[in-house]
């Protein structure tokens, strides 16, 4: 297993034929499977996609493996950043990926996103997904 800094890397490599199977987010993979360059082998989402470029593709849970690997990003800012301005970004972002243009997006790109702010997302998203990511890179020799 090798990991890449960047999805650009990871897909020069792919292209290249110097891996032969690799692991990234959708949103890295998209293009190259709508030019026909890659394939989807499966999918971490909990449910089979029913649209988009992973539409039909099984789901690791298909292949009989318990796992379920979300693809997120966060928003941060420093410790101190004063409670108006957290406020002012919490809500400029929801207002942004509730936008018809972003969920139109997304739709294109076959991704669920779903904006979780602050604490509740440590709660509902990082810490629970924490013992199982862990359990995964041992089995993969990246954590002892």
């Amino acid at each position: 297993m090798v990991a890449f800094s960047d999805g650009g890397d990871l897909n020069n490599e792919l292209l290249g034929g110097r891996i032969d199977v690799a692991s990234t987010g959708m949103s890295e993979a998209v293009e190259l499977v709508e030019s026909g360059d890659v394939e989807i082998i499966a999918v971490s989402a909990p449910k089979t996609m029913k649209d988009g470029a992973a539409r039909g593709v099984p789901t690791w849970h298909d292949l009989g493996m318990n796992i379920t690997i979300n693809h997120w990003r966060g928003v941060f800012g420093p410790a101190d950043m004063p409670d108006e301005a957290v406020d002012w970004w919490q809500g400029a972002l929801k207002e942004s990926v509730e936008s018809d243009e972003f969920v139109k997006q997304s739709e294109a790109l076959g991704i669920n996103p779903a904006y979780v702010p602050g604490d509740k997302w440590l709660d509902t998203i990082i810490r629970p997904e924490e013992q199982e990511s862990t359990e995964v890179l041992k089995k993969v020799g990246l954590v002892k």
